[in-house]
């Protein structure tokens, strides 16, 4: 947990400090929030307004999704961890798919890599996609329509060498359940997204541990 804490404020320092895309003098950014030995991680797609108040992921018209999905999978503050794919705010006339995301997806895999956790809820058409695309899964040309509430097995990645250790070890492979974003106000998707949380608590009673 020490050098979990040490690595997400290493982290941290390193989005505060981000100058590499064309959104860095835009509002945010809006770290990553929750335990850093989270089972679950949440991750959306992009900032909003709403968040730059409270300082913390999904807020807004999140808010009371997010706090359902969370008490529907029963899980505890802790066991849990919220982030974004993109951690500014977007300019009004700015699309998400216009926007060049490499640098932002290459901290959000440092980011998982950090809480390390047993699942990912992709929540959103755009970071479903990208997470989908960066882990070669074969079904990644699909849209989230036909993705959401499926679970599907995902490789960890090592950003980092011990310097305790002369060659890295297996790791735990990972979960990731697409669905739709809390941000989105559509009775369907919202209903849908609910009934996505199944699949996670289906996971999260897995007691198999998944290896390279």
């Amino acid at each position: 947990m020490l050098f979990k804490d040490h690595f997400k404020k290493q982290f941290d320092n390193k989005v505060l400090k981000c100058d590499d895309c064309k959104l860095s003098d835009e509002p945010g950014p809006i770290l990553g929030y929750g335990g850093l030995e989270a089972d679950v991680m949440f991750i959306g797609d992009v900032a909003k307004e709403s968040d730059l108040t409270a300082g913390i992921p999904f807020t807004g018209i999140a808010k009371e999704k997010m706090t359902e999905v969370i008490k529907v999978t029963g899980l505890k503050k802790g066991e849990y961890y919220l982030t974004y794919f993109i951690k500014h705010t977007l300019p009004d006339k700015m699309k998400l798919d216009t926007f060049s995301y490499k640098s932002c997806l290459d901290l959000l895999i440092q980011e998982i890599e950090i809480i390390n956790p047993r699942i990912i809820c992709s929540m959103g058409f755009y970071i479903t996609s990208y997470l989908m695309k960066e882990y070669k899964i074969k079904e990644h040309e699909k849209t989230i329509k036909d993705l959401h509430g499926n679970g599907y097995i995902i490789p960890s990645k090592i950003f980092y060498d011990s310097r305790y250790k002369k060659k890295q070890e297996p790791r735990p492979m990972r979960y990731l359940i697409p669905t739709w974003s809390p941000a989105v106000d559509n009775p369907l998707m919202n209903k849908q997204m609910m009934d996505d949380v199944i699949t996670i608590k289906a996971v999260q009673n897995l007691e198999v541990l998944l290896f390279d």
